[in-house]
């Protein structure tokens, strides 16, 4: 009794092994051949000059998808415009956009982080090293060229070393500062995009501190009406064998007064006084932080003024422009950095001229004010503009057909009065779409149309604008001189001419444009106005299109691969005894077969002998063989295969030309017929009904190699019987996809309840009843043993006859062609792996086994004796004792029974004769959809 259990437990744990191998295969994607899996740009981030155009392209996986095609998009077309097609990046102005790569099949994404920087060919990197060509501990800083590098924001540490400062070079002879100091210099190793700054470090038991700092001046004032507009201060640093005398200089008001620069080699710096006011000028030492100041106090008497401060106009007078000139009293003061200013750039803009002097240029009518400021004095001339001036066009609406043949018109623009001028017309179109305008000389432009459609065109001059409106229709048609063409593709081009044809006016063709869907399988190119040489280059399909003005036609060109490099036949191999095969089949239908020639003489095959047969083959119409040559000689006879092995020789064809006749040969040895041994299951396939390779090494080859045709596919879905849920293979087999599902569990040990997918009552047990205390209630749930029968034993539950023979006929899987450990119980119904002479009257069994309680050692020897019952004990793997048997049948019809009556009191409910041993209901419930199928021989 132990064994048996063992080997049920065995088999419940490879069904549960078998579905956890199988269940994890349905959470991956399957990809079929050609499909696109990714998208990738090698790069994450990149940084590209502005006003530059850069390509950036990403690569789409597999290396062979059929189509790459690859969309591109800008989060800020402001920023950065992107090509959707070609990845084109062009930099309008600074900023960071992300570029998008959307591949067309499956919309998979990239994205790259484009920075657009000015000047970004002259940025260079600067980097920090604590120590001689060691990592640096500090970030790097990207400072474009000229500016200068940001001192750090924290002096480095070294234990036992006292910091000397930011050097250029390992031998600190050049020290930066970083208060004057630009990255523009001579850079290190010739490379002009990196910088290095290295850390002085002194020792500290022989280090000597500053101690103070003082400046030559502490006070300075000055009126700038003297013309001075700068000074020199100089700091003493103390001791001065001080180690570090590294200084910083610092404005407290950079507006008033500013550190220019520090005199190369000394401790001076030269401050600029750049307005009246008050500032502190601090020099701070970088050894001990020690510092001095100046007060710089600064006043202004000058007066600035301009020769005009008022100026109205009237633009009819012809004039645009006005000088101004700017002067500084007293007589022998200075201007130190005078500045020009406009209120409004839409109505005047102002630009400095040689000296004191600035021209204004008036744009259209209206007010502005021009601001002359230097050193924080300043003067303005208010600038009132009118403008009388009348624009006109010679036309002001237009309506044409493209029938006509119109596709271009001349508008011209004049201007009153006599006395006016036109200053800077430009022309501008509503929609570029549907027209485009071209200026030209004399104040005319040309419109050009690009297809039907309603469009201004605006000329406008200083502020003076004027349009004209325009109506384009279009009645003509477009066709062409084909709309479909079919070409057998032979391995060389193939050219066709196409023409192009309008009406009702054959004229009226302004630029015929035309295009290919698929380059690489059609080409296309304008031979005249109205014609086109179409040119074939491979099999395929494409759709050839011309457009004018707006209008479109097109025509389909199908390529058919002409060419049958490729072939697979079929034919009935040598059987000994049988006669030769006098028909074949071929998987092309552009060949037919000729004829089938075995040796001469031969009317029946010989086991053992090997025989030759030559089949000749005959392209159709339109096709052919490709040429063969001794080059390609083997490469093409490998494609040409006769029951899946390559031929053994193709011969009747001519050298090096195409033909359309070739012959085939291939050698058999004659074997005996024998009844196919088919391998495992693949994949669950029946093989009776989906086709399996055969594993007997003298099958003949049609059946060594043959696969399985296809999947088995339910024709129902979810019908049941009372035990199972059952889906029925297109084919006629059944296999079980799916368990019960109870839609209830009242808490009891054995509780009746309805499966929620088809409404059968099925019984699912928890916990077996167990009255071991004969005190009438279960131990576990102290339920009422006797009334339970009335209530927990339907007769639905799980007898043997739910699951009839019908839908696993004995006949499919003969005792004699399984072995019973191809059939486990768990893996389907007893009756579906029994032999013929096993009753498949499910009560028949029942009774000959004792499978409903009965006391089974009193029938011990009435069983080892029955070779019915060996026969249902080995179709369920169970042990050959009288006990094991009886457990073992009771498994393989699925049933519940206790075997004694001792084990019904264990197991068992009183009065109800239930069953708590896991039925095939349970292991259905394991199993899941996975499909169970037997293996047997034909």
């Amino acid at each position: 009794m132990k064994q048996a259990r063992s080997k049920k437990f065995l088999a419940l744990m490879l069904s549960i092994l078998m579905v956890t191998a199988i269940i994890p295969l349905s959470s991956f994607t399957a990809f079929a051949a050609g499909e696109v899996t990714g998208v990738d740009f090698t790069q994450s981030y990149v940084e590209i000059p502005l006003d530059s155009t850069v390509t950036i392209t990403a690569t789409v996986s597999p290396s062979n998808a059929t189509d790459k095609t690859v969309e591109y998009d800008s989060s800020d077309y402001n920023i950065a415009v992107v090509n959707p097609k070609t990845g084109e990046i062009t930099a309008r102005k600074e900023g960071t956009v992300t570029i998008t790569a959307t591949t067309k099949d499956g919309g998979f994404t990239d994205t790259v982080t484009v920075k657009i920087l000015k000047n970004v060919s002259s940025q260079i990197m600067v980097n920090f090293y604590t120590e001689s060509n060691a990592q640096t501990t500090f970030d790097s800083q990207v400072i474009a060229s000229g500016n200068k590098v940001l001192r750090p924001a924290t002096n480095p540490t070294k234990e036992g070393y006292v910091f000397g400062g930011w050097y250029e070079d390992t031998n600190y002879s050049n020290v930066w500062d970083f208060d004057t100091e630009t990255v523009t210099r001579s850079f290190m190793s010739g490379n002009s995009s990196r910088k290095s700054l290295y850390a002085r470090w002194i020792a500290q038991n022989a280090y000597k501190a500053v101690t103070s700092v003082t400046l030559d001046k502490t006070e300075i004032k000055a009126d700038l009406a003297g013309g001075t507009f700068s000074e020199t201060i100089k700091a003493t640093v103390a001791p001065q064998d001080a180690q570090n005398k590294q200084l910083s200089w610092k404005s407290s008001d950079e507006s008033v007064v500013s550190v220019a620069k520090k005199v190369a080699g000394s401790n001076e710096a030269i401050i600029t006084f750049n307005k009246a006011g008050t500032a502190t000028v601090t020099v701070t030492t970088e050894d001990g932080a020690k510092t001095a100041t100046c007060t710089v106090t600064l006043t202004d008497t000058r007066t600035i003024a301009l020769d005009k401060t008022a100026i109205e106009a009237d633009l009819a007078s012809g004039t645009f422009t006005y000088k101004l000139s700017a002067t500084v009293t007293p007589g022998d003061s200075a201007i130190k950095d005078l500045t020009w200013v406009s209120s409004d750039e839409s109505v005047a803009t102002v630009r400095a001229s040689k000296g004191n002097t600035a021209t204004v240029t008036v744009h259209k009518a209206g007010t502005a004010t021009i601001t002359a400021e230097d050193a924080g004095k300043s003067a303005t001339c208010t600038i009132t503009a009118t403008d009388t001036r009348a624009l006109k066009l010679d036309k002001t609406e237009v309506k044409a057909d493209l029938a006509d043949g119109v596709f271009s018109y001349e508008l011209s623009a004049s201007i009153t009065p006599e006395t006016a001028t036109i200053n800077n017309l430009k022309w501008t179109s509503s929609d570029e779409t549907i027209a485009t305008v071209t200026a030209g000389r004399n104040n005319k432009a040309t419109v050009t149309v690009k297809k039907a459609g309603n469009f201004t065109i605006t000329a406008e001059d200083t502020g003076k604008t004027v349009s004209c409106a325009f109506a384009i229709t279009d009645s003509r048609t477009l066709t062409l001189s084909s709309s479909k063409i079919t070409s057998n593709f032979k391995g060389e081009n193939i050219s066709y001419k196409i023409t192009a044809v309008v009406a009702p006016n054959k004229t009226a063709v302004n630029d015929i444009k035309w295009s290919s869907s698929d380059t690489s399988v059609v080409t296309v190119q304008k031979t005249s106005a109205t014609e086109a040489t179409v040119t074939v280059r491979k099999a395929g399909t494409a759709t050839i299109t011309a457009e004018d003005a707006g209008k479109t036609a097109s025509c389909e060109i199908i390529s058919i691969d002409a060419l049958i490099s490729a072939l697979e036949l079929k034919i009935t191999p040598p059987i000994a005894a049988q006669a030769p095969s006098t028909s074949t089949t071929v998987s092309d239908d552009r060949v037919t077969v000729k004829s089938i020639k075995w040796p001469e003489n031969v009317t029946t095959f010989a086991e053992g002998q090997t025989y030759t047969v030559t089949i000749a083959l005959e392209a159709k119409e339109g096709f052919t063989f490709p040429s063969i040559t001794t080059r390609n000689y083997s490469s093409i006879k490998k494609n040409f295969k006769i029951n899946g092995n390559e031929v053994a020789s193709i011969t009747d064809y001519a050298e090096g030309q195409e033909d359309t006749t070739i012959s085939v040969t291939y050698s058999f040895r004659a074997v005996a017929a024998h009844t196919h041994t088919y391998g495992d299951i693949i994949n669950g396939y029946d093989d009776t009904h989906h086709f399996k390779e055969c594993i007997n090494i003298d099958c003949p080859d049609p059946f060594k190699g043959a696969t399985e045709k296809a999947l088995h596919t339910p024709s129902t879905e979810f019908s049941h019987d009372a035990k199972n849920h059952w889906n029925e293979c297109s084919c006629g087999y059944k296999a079980n996809f799916e368990a019960h599902k109870p839609a209830e569990d009242d808490g009891n040990c054995l509780t009746a309840v309805n499966c929620s997918v088809c409404s059968v009552v099925i019984t699912e047990a928890k916990e077996a009843h167990a009255d071991r205390g004969n005190d009438g209630k279960c131990d576990f749930c102290e339920h009422d043993m006797n009334a339970e029968s009335e209530t927990t034993a339907p007769e639905t539950e799980a007898p043997a006859t739910d699951a009839p023979a019908t839908d696993a006929p004995a006949t499919d899987a003969p005792a004699t062609d399984a072995p019973a450990t191809d059939a486990p119980a768990t893996d389907a119904p007893a009756t579906e792996a029994t032999s013929d002479t096993d009753s498949t009257d499910e009560s028949k069994a029942d009774e000959t086994n004792g499978a409903e309680g009965t006391d089974t050692e009193e029938d011990e020897t009435t069983e080892s004796e029955d070779s019915t019952d060996e026969t249902a004990e080995d179709a369920t793997d169970t042990d050959t004792d009288a006990e094991s048997d009886t457990e073992t049948a009771a498994d393989a019809t699925d049933t519940n029974a206790a075997t004694s009556a001792d084990d019904k009191e264990e197991v068992g409910c009183d009065g109800c004769d239930s069953s708590a041993s896991i039925s095939a209901l349970a292991i259905a419930s394991i199993i899941g959809t996975a499909v169970v199928i037997k293996k047997k021989e034909d």
